[in-house]
């Protein structure tokens, strides 16, 4: 049986460079909701996996940030780092 990987995502969101949300959860769903529910104009997105690296970048549109969230959490680039 194949454990659980537990991915750590951090969001930041600022408005007026202003931070207005700074918070951290493990699913993509949750992220997708803040994103929606909080007005922005930028925001910063960090995902860190159990062997220790991470993926990160700051986005002025949601798209983009979509985007990077759903390339940093692929299963072939999960796959990738924890098999090291």
């Amino acid at each position: 049986m194949r454990t659980k990987i537990r991915l750590k995502i951090r969001l930041k969101l600022y408005e007026n460079g202003r931070l207005v949300l700074d918070t951290t959860r493990r699913k993509k769903s949750q992220i997708m909701l803040q994103l929606e529910r909080v007005f922005h104009d930028k925001s910063y997105i960090q995902v860190s996996y159990p062997c220790g690296g991470w993926n990160d970048s700051c986005h002025s549109s949601d798209e983009l940030l979509k985007a990077a969230l759903s390339a940093y959490t692929e299963k072939s680039m999960i796959d990738e780092l924890t098999n090291l």
